[in-house]
């Protein structure tokens, strides 16, 4: 089994930003169990 790190929210917008702004994106919204600060073992990234 792989495991991955589970990123921060700080640390996805800073991943993202580029490409945010390359793709002209005004609103990025995060949601699910890390955007509730309750991560478990089979959290992913929610971003809309």
């Amino acid at each position: 089994m792989v495991s991955l790190k589970i990123l921060n929210p700080d640390e996805i917008r800073a991943r993202l930003a580029p490409i945010y702004k390359e793709e002209g994106l005004k609103l990025v919204l995060l949601f699910g169990s890390l955007a509730r600060g309750k991560t478990h073992g089979e959290s992913d990234n929610d971003i809309g």
